[in-house]
């Protein structure tokens, strides 16, 4: 195989493929963001200069960003999926 058909074939793999290395990436960037929410969460529970309710307050809104940027990734990925 010279080298022109090896460019072709693994051009014509990227483009058939392109949707699952999208959700890779998309995936590792969903994991890195839901860490470091759940590593925010876990400070402000540690926290012991914050009241129980300054605590249940911020908690709820990192869940909401949490269900946002598992929604978001969720719509993303199903619509990419290969028929």
């Amino acid at each position: 195989m010279c080298s022109s058909d090896l460019k072709a074939e693994a051009k014509a793999w990227a483009q058939e493929y392109a949707s699952l290395l999208a959700q890779a990436d998309m995936a590792g960037s969903f994991k890195k963001t839901m860490g470091e929410m759940f590593t925010d969460e876990r400070t402000i529970r540690e926290d012991s200069r914050l009241s129980t309710e300054q605590k249940d307050k911020l908690i709820a809104r990192i869940k909401a960003a949490q269900n946002r940027e598992a929604e978001a990734f969720y719509q993303a990925t199903e619509r990419r999926r290969p028929q």
